[in-house]
């Protein structure tokens, strides 16, 4: 039996307790390795060769100790990565609560901005038309007989103002209110654009006659529209109702479209040439939390409600809304309206230049 043999049987009782000396009686290099790869921790060459002995226990340990510091180094940079993956999940989650307690904050911050003007309106709005209202009528009731037939037609005149004001607010407001609880219907149909924009223009025009505005249709006849006809003779109202408040008298307010720059949607402008607006004031437009409100150019009041609830009408029925203005120089509110009957609601606009840029983002 050779000696490794014989070391070989021993090795699992002693090798892990006091290493295994290896008794080589050979002084090939090749049998030197394979017996201190195999078996030897120490060991001692027969004759003794002392280069060779020194050398090979030293180059041993150092490759020894070597592979220990090694392996010691990757269970480090393992440790570290785990680490660095734990940092990083514990950062995601930190970032998606943070996000969902910002969300959470601005939905309550929407709705205190939706109460407070509810209220604002019906303690304002509401009241002060109605209070003038009754204040004329109580002249007219207790000075009948003293007052001319001309000063009654006056005072008439501001009654109906007055109520007219009142009555289109109240149904802003319950637009506005079902559209908040989500109980309007929307019941989209293929409506004649020219023939609703016709409607609108001859509702409208003693108002606009008023203050000698001319009211100009330009949308081409048998232009179709997919939409809801309800929402969309507001939206049209709203805003051609805002053009006539902004404009001097004498002014023009035209309304025309674009059926050719989106493939689904067809571009809608009611355009003035009255007073504008500023750029700053344009970011606080369809927005509730700003409260913004103006007079109109013979003092006409609003509530900044109606534009609100147009936003909330086109993006209904899938488009968006901007306006393009400047001081002086007049104002265009441009929407969109899908022009036929679309499945999805949330289809978006897209140019059929893709160079274009799309003219239907929201402000």
């Amino acid at each position: 039996m050779g000696g490794y043999m014989k070391v070989s049987k021993k090795k699992m009782m002693i090798a892990a307790i006091i290493g295994v000396l290896a008794l080589i009686a050979f002084t090939m290099i090749h049998l030197l390795i394979v017996g201190f790869d195999n078996f030897g921790i120490n060991y001692l060459i027969i004759p003794a060769i002392v280069g060779i002995l020194s050398g090979s226990l030293i180059s041993y340990y150092y490759q020894k100790q070597k592979i220990e510091m090694l392996s010691k180094i990757q269970i480090m940079k393992e440790n570290e990565k785990k680490l660095n993956q734990i940092n990083k999940n514990l950062e995601n989650l930190v970032k998606e609560r943070t996000a969902e307690l910002q969300n959470s904050n601005d939905k309550l911050s929407l709705m205190n901005a939706t109460k407070d003007k509810f209220f604002s309106i019906i303690a304002h709005d509401l009241k002060n038309p109605i209070w003038a209202a009754k204040q004329i009528m109580d002249v007219l009731y207790e000075a009948y007989d003293a007052i001319s037939e001309e000063e009654k037609k006056e005072l008439l005149d501001e009654i109906r103002a007055s109520t007219n004001s009142t009555y289109q607010l109240l149904m802003q407001l319950l637009d506005w209110s079902r559209s908040q609880r989500g109980v309007i219907e929307f019941n989209p149909q293929n409506i004649d654009l020219n023939f609703l924009v016709s409607s609108n223009t001859d509702l409208l025009k003693t108002t606009a006659d008023e203050k000698s505005i001319e009211l100009i249709n330009q949308v081409p006849k048998d232009t179709m529209v997919y939409a809801d006809v309800n929402m969309l003779v507001t939206i049209l109202r709203n805003l051609i109702s805002n053009a006539i408040k902004f404009t001097d008298l004498g002014g023009k307010i035209a309304i025309y479209c674009n059926p050719d720059k989106f493939v689904n949607h067809i571009e809608i402008t009611v355009e003035d040439n009255g007073v504008g607006i500023s750029e700053e004031n344009q970011q606080k437009l369809f927005r509730i939390d700003t409260g913004f409100t103006t007079l109109g150019t013979n003092k006409e009041k609003g509530t900044g409600l109606g534009l609100i609830l147009i936003k909330e009408f086109v993006e209904k029925h899938g488009g968006s809304i901007k306006v393009e203005s400047k001081e002086g120089q007049g104002s265009k509110f441009i929407f969109t309206i899908p022009k036929e009957k679309i499945e999805n609601n949330n289809i978006k606009n897209e140019p059929k230049n893709t160079n274009e840029k799309n003219s239907g983002d929201s402000c």
